[in-house]
C-alpha cells in the first residue's frame, strides 16, 4: 500500500522535498531521495532531520564520506539526535575505526540509557577490537533490556569463543538461534 501512496506522489509533483524524499527511500531509489533531501536543506539549512534522512541515503549507497559530514551536520545542529550517533558509528566500525565508532556509541548510551541496539553495537566493536569482556558486559546489558534480541545473544557467543569459553558460546548461539537469528 505504501508504495502505491509513493508511487502516486513521486508522479504528482507538488509534494514537499522532505515527502518526496521518505518516498524515494521507501522505493529504494536512494539517489533520488539523496536529491530530494538536498532540496529541502536549500529551503532550511537549520533542520538537523534532513541532514540525517540525507545520511542514511549516502549510508545505504556505502558513501560514507559524505554520510558522516551530514551526521556531523545533523548532531551539530542537534547534540540530541541520538540515531546519528548510532548511524555515524555503524560506518566508523565498517571503517575499522573502533575507537570513534565506540565514542559514537558512548554518546547514544548516554542519550537513551535503554536502548538495547546502542549496548549490542558497542559490544560489537569491542569484540573486533579484542576487547571480549567488554563485549560480554555490554551484550548482557542488551539481553537484561530486551530479553529476545537474537543478536546480542549472537554476539555475545562470539565474544565468549575468543574468550575460549565454549560452553557459554554454543549456549548463546542456541539461544539467538531459538529467537530467530540466521547468520
Amino acid at each position: 500500500m505504501l508504495v502505491v501512496v509513493c508511487t502516486a506522489l513521486t508522479s504528482c509533483g507538488v509534494v514537499p522535498p522532505t515527502l518526496m524524499g521518505m518516498c524515494h527511500e521507501k522505493l529504494g531509489q536512494y539517489q533520488n531521495a539523496i536529491d530530494d533531501f538536498t532540496k529541502a536543506i536549500s529551503l532550511d539549512p537549520n533542520q538537523a532531520e534532513n541532514y540525517y534522512s540525507r545520511a542514511c541515503q549516502y549510508t545505504k549507497l556505502r558513501q560514507y564520506k559524505q554520510a558522516i559530514d551530514d551526521y556531523n551536520k545533523c548532531i551539530s545542529l542537534n547534540p540530541k539526535y541520538a540515531a546519528a550517533y548510532g548511524w555515524r558509528g555503524s560506518i566508523y566500525d565498517t571503517l575499522g575505526q573502533y575507537q570513534k565508532a565506540v565514542d559514537d556509541y558512548n554518546q547514544w548510551i548516554n542519550l537513551e540509557p535503554t536502548n538495547a541496539a546502542a549496548y549490542q553495537r558497542r559490544g560489537n566493536v569491542y569484540t573486533a577490537a579484542g576487547l571480549c569482556w567488554k563485549a560480554v558486559d555490554d551484550c548482557s546489558t542488551a539481553i537484561k533490556l530486551d530479553p529476545k534480541f537474537a543478536l546480542a545473544y549472537a554476539t555475545r557467543a562470539i565474544a565468549y569463543k575468543y574468550l575460549n569459553k565454549q560452553d557459554w558460546a554454543q549456549s548463546d548461539k542456541d539461544m539467538a538461534t531459538k529467537l530467530g537469528y540466521k547468520p
